[in-house]
């Protein structure tokens, strides 16, 4: 028998991180943290291939981005091209956030407030840049879909409840959205061997009943009897 296809098709959300060369560990800390959570993240030293065009594919990754995030440090200055992306930016009306790390927005940025990250604490910084990413109305439905793209790809317990406890401050869900989350609850035991996302798990089960097809709700009650007996 053929295997269904999965029509599940989320949208991305995609970040554009300007920084100066200097800090491009930092830049790429930032950017596997985010990318853990289904977010895209484009670092022009990563991502920009040797022989292409870079000016061009710069200006086309600013141009599709969802959110511009300069990286303030006190060298960001320094760059010939930052503060040209930045402008760029601010031109196609994109959503902005800087990360204030050593100075605060200046320029055009100055109108917008800046998120202050800890270098020291780099995790609960990308945790409430994650936060702050879900409280905007406009991009909720990217980054929600995001969200259950990243709990299809997680490999640990500790992301799989990490994201699930986000998606539950996010519903309601489109009935798509909870047929993926019930199929990726399924394939992927880091989700449901989770403590924390099987408890959000069951209520979800029991608010979209209506969308769940009885196959998956019969390999859930199997699911859930293993751990019982367990």
């Amino acid at each position: 028998m053929q295997q269904q296809q999965n029509p599940f098709v989320g949208k991305s959300l995609r970040i554009f991180l300007s920084y100066y060369n200097a800090n491009k560990n930092l830049a790429g800390n930032i950017k596997s943290f985010l990318e853990s959570y289904g977010i895209e993240v484009f670092l022009a030293h990563e991502d920009i291939q040797p022989l292409a065009e870079w000016q061009d594919v710069i200006i086309q990754n600013l141009k599709g981005c969802d959110i511009f995030m300069p990286l303030l440090t006190r060298n960001f200055k320094q760059s010939e091209w930052t503060d040209q992306e930045t402008g760029f930016a601010i031109s196609l009306g994109k959503v902005i956030i800087p990360l204030q790390i050593d100075i605060p927005p200046y320029g055009f940025l100055g109108k917008y407030q800046g998120f202050k990250f800890n270098k020291s604490d780099e995790e609960k910084s990308c945790k409430d840049i994650i936060k702050l990413i879900g409280n905007i109305a406009a991009l909720k439905e990217n980054f929600k879909d995001c969200l259950i793209n990243a709990l299809s790809n997680c490999g640990t317990f500790k992301i799989a409840s990490e994201i699930a406890d986000l998606l539950e401050g996010m519903q309601p869900f489109l009935p798509q959205q909870i047929k993926e989350i019930i199929r990726i609850s399924i394939e992927n035991s880091q989700v449901y061997d989770s403590f924390g996302a099987r408890q959000h798990l069951r209520n979800w089960i029991a608010g979209y009943s209506e969308h769940i097809d009885n196959e998956s709700k019969q390999t859930i009650c199997g699911l859930a009897k293993i751990h019982e007996e367990g």
